[in-house]
């Protein structure tokens, strides 16, 4: 996929976790997503609807809270980006782009870089 499309992508899923009809309100008053374990399903999910076939699936991880118990998941991937050759790509040709997103019970996040080493 082209750079362009990449980032479309990347902006469709932040849009759909950001959305605040998608998260319920906790006994504390506080947006949660779903509890523990959970998050990391559908976060594999939304990863395999937005990148399909795109994606290679590096690693996946439960993250858990100070009491250990699973609040959410982490998926780190690598992905193929071609240069869309309009704009600050161009003249340039693709790279592999590793990304790592994390859903948990409060929060979505994901960290971009060129090299596994930087994420």
């Amino acid at each position: 996929m082209n750079s362009t499309e990449f980032e479309k992508r990347k902006s469709n899923l932040y849009h759909y976790l950001t959305n605040t009809e998608k998260w319920k309100e906790n006994e504390f008053g506080e947006l949660t997503y779903y509890k523990g374990k959970r998050n990391l399903k559908e976060l594999r999910y939304l990863l395999e609807l937005v990148f399909g076939g795109d994606m290679e699936i590096i690693s996946e991880e439960f993250i858990r809270n100070y009491d250990e118990d699973i609040i959410g998941g982490s998926i780190t991937l690598r992905i193929y980006v071609d240069a869309d050759f309009n704009g600050w790509n161009q003249g340039s040709s693709g790279a592999d782009v590793f990304m790592k997103f994390s859903l948990v019970e409060n929060a979505y996040y994901s960290n971009q870089s060129s090299s596994l080493e930087g994420l």
